[in-house]
């Protein structure tokens, strides 16, 4: 009776809170139409904020709105904190690529400016995206950063907000045990805060927990809990949270096998998430009463429901659960054949009714029935023999066809090597071996200028040599897959650095200068395959320019893709348009002189195609013959 009392009290302060909350935003829109520059700016902050809850797609526009005069008036902090708000929004709606992308632009900021609680509630917010998407070891690890974070500053709200969130991903994550000890200490926090509203959140999730928990927990009291949250927030205007409240009291009535009350809850909770578009919320509805339907031998509906829950994974995970459908169709299919059978005996039975007074029609009635199921069971092992025949002979097929297309690939790329080795290597060795040959046989006839032209011809093929042995090697190893690909948070600047180092000597010998102009970004990317691309496109540049000329490395931040662009530039040669269709054609090796007659094989341009393919990326040229070249790839930032 106690505890009724307690949940009582607080979600009737929830709902006075939010009739507050509708008068605040009544008074803040007052003021919005008569504010201006960065007043309005940040009313545009306080209605996105009040609006989490009540409309989210009306708190994005306000958000965009407010993040364009940010910008405008060079206020960054109130830009991180827009950034971030619109984050929370679009998580609201379900939108969780582009609260992602908005909580890392905000987290960008906030870590420039040094903010240590903005960065903490980057993290918290980070980690609940995480959550609505599944992630559950990425969502604790960044709600574990946020919670160090919050502990150092001191602030009890926010420890108990993330604590609450910490409790969350071990309860969507089964492991309820570790939950508990979390939602009771984030309680505590806001019962010394005197936060009464998210006391009231946490004593809800912490009885949705219970219901989890065997022998802890009573049922009228549950479902007292999960109504009286229903009532709270539709008295709020909060729409999303009665749908939310509806699919776990859903959960739990028919984990308690109360099937046709579950029913009745789902259907209520799917019409408000379909009027709110709120697809996370609607995916965990749909799957919910696809299983519930299963147990309660509903098949067409349980499959119903099953294919528009695909469909909308599909539309946001773009993930497949073929092996249930199939499941779920071989069961429509058996219950069919069990009705017509149940029908044919019912019928039967009906038939012989008035025969079963001789006892020879009940025995030969007894004897039809035995043998009709003994062929029935008898056609089942058939068929399921033969299914089992089929798929075992499709996956022969698709295993067949898959050896056929790397056999195919083998022996192409062995050609592509031998051509390499046949003409790149014996040209270069053949010329060796001539001056070799004849400074051996005439080294006392010949004079220091040419002894010395000759050497210097010799050098030149030895680098020539080595440079294509180490692009042959680099190919066959990454296409041989003996090279992890173990992408990681770089700093480009060094990458680019280290790169430079290398080439600096061979631009010195052209008289070619090496220029840096990059942003101080951070990349996701493999570190040796990124030195990789990057010393065959600067190779590249060096090759083709001209003396005393420069070669330019690039890196801007493409902000609508929130990628980093990297380009190597040069003045030289350029490219003549068929040339460079060639030159972006992937499975062919392209090559030409350099400007100081420097010999290549191609090979190093396709290894740059093949690394950027592992990093969902590729090589744009634009170049004009006579005036230079531009190389440019993107890669993701962190």
């Amino acid at each position: 009776m106690i505890r009724k009392s307690i949940f009582f009290t607080f979600f009737i302060l929830i709902a006075l809170a939010a009739n507050c909350q509708k008068s605040v935003i009544d008074s803040l829109e007052q003021y919005y139409y008569y504010s201006v520059d960065e007043k309005r700016m940040e009313i545009c902050l306080q209605l996105a904020g009040s609006y989490r809850n009540m409309d989210p797609a009306k708190g994005i526009d306000y958000a965009r709105e407010g993040i364009e005069l940010a910008r405008e008036y060079d206020k960054p902090h109130t830009e991180a904190q827009l950034l971030n708000e619109s984050g929370v929004l679009f998580r609201k709606i379900g939108e969780l690529d582009k609260s992602l992308m908005y909580h890392q632009e905000a987290l960008d900021l906030f870590l420039q400016l040094d903010d240590e609680m903005g960065i903490a509630f980057c993290y918290s917010n980070i980690a609940n995206a995480n959550l609505d998407m599944g992630y559950f070891d990425r969502a604790l690890e960044y709600a574990m950063r946020s919670l160090e974070m919050k502990e150092k500053l001191g602030d009890k709200n926010q420890i108990a907000y993330t604590m609450r969130v910490i409790a969350s991903i071990y309860h969507e994550s089964g492991d309820h045990e570790k939950a508990l000890p979390f939602y009771e200490k984030s309680y505590e926090m806001y019962a010394d805060v005197g936060n009464v509203s998210e006391q009231a959140n946490v004593l809800l999730s912490k009885a949705n927990l219970m219901t989890t928990l065997p022998n802890d927990f009573n049922e009228k009291d549950a479902r007292a809990v999960f109504e009286n949250a229903a009532n709270v927030y539709r008295e709020t205007g909060n729409n999303l949270g009665v749908a939310i409240v509806l699919f776990h009291q859903a959960e739990w009535e028919e984990f308690l096998s109360n099937y046709s009350a579950a029913e009745t809850i789902y259907l209520q909770a799917e019409q408000i998430a379909l009027q709110l578009h709120s697809r996370i919320i609607l995916l965990k509805i749909m799957k919910g009463l696809s299983n519930m339907y299963d147990e309660m031998e509903q098949y067409e509906k349980a499959y119903d429901y099953l294919k528009r829950y695909e469909a909308l994974q599909e539309e946001i995970f773009t993930e497949k659960t073929a092996k249930t459908n199939a499941d779920l169709e071989s069961r429509i299919l058996l219950h069919e054949q069990e009705t017509e059978i149940s029908l044919l005996q019912t019928q039967r039975k009906t038939r012989n009714s008035f025969l079963l007074v001789t006892a020879l029609l009940l025995t030969a009635l007894i004897v039809s029935l035995v043998m009709a199921i003994r062929r029935y069971k008898e056609t089942k092992q058939i068929n399921e023999k033969l299914n089992r025949e089929v798929i075992q002979r499709r996956q022969s097929e698709i295993q067949l066809r898959d050896s056929k297309e790397q056999l195919v690939k083998l022996i192409e790329d062995k050609n592509r090597l031998m051509g390499i080795v046949s003409h790149d290597l014996r040209s270069p060795f053949s010329g060796m071996h001539g001056l070799l040959e004849l400074l051996d046989q005439e080294y006392d006839h010949i004079d220091s200028n040419k002894k010395r032209e000759m050497i210097h011809k010799l050098h030149n093929s030895a680098v020539s040599i080595h440079e294509l042995l180490e692009d042959l090697l680099s190919w066959a190893s990454y296409n041989s897959e003996k090279i992890p690909f173990n992408p990681v948070n770089l700093k480009l600047s060094d990458v680019i650095d280290e790169v430079n180092d290398v080439y600096a000597e061979r631009a010195s010998n052209k008289n070619i200068a090496l220029e840096t102009n990059s942003v101080n970004a951070i990349v996701f990317a493999d570190r040796n395959m990124l030195k990789t691309i990057l010393m065959n496109l600067i190779s590249n540049a060096i090759k083709f320019s001209y003396q005393n000329s420069s070669v330019i490395i690039k890196a801007f931040i493409n902000n609508n893709d929130h990628k980093v662009v990297i380009q190597v530039v040069d003045t030289g040669t350029g490219v003549a348009p068929e040339m460079k269709q060639q030159m972006v054609t992937p499975q062919k090796f392209t090559s030409s002189p350099g400007t100081a007659g420097e010999k290549g094989s191609g090979v190093g341009l396709m290894l740059v195609h093949e690394l950027l393919e592992k990093h969902d990326s590729n090589l744009i040229i634009n170049s004009t013959k006579g005036e230079g070249t531009v190389m440019s790839f993107e890669l993701l930032t962190a």
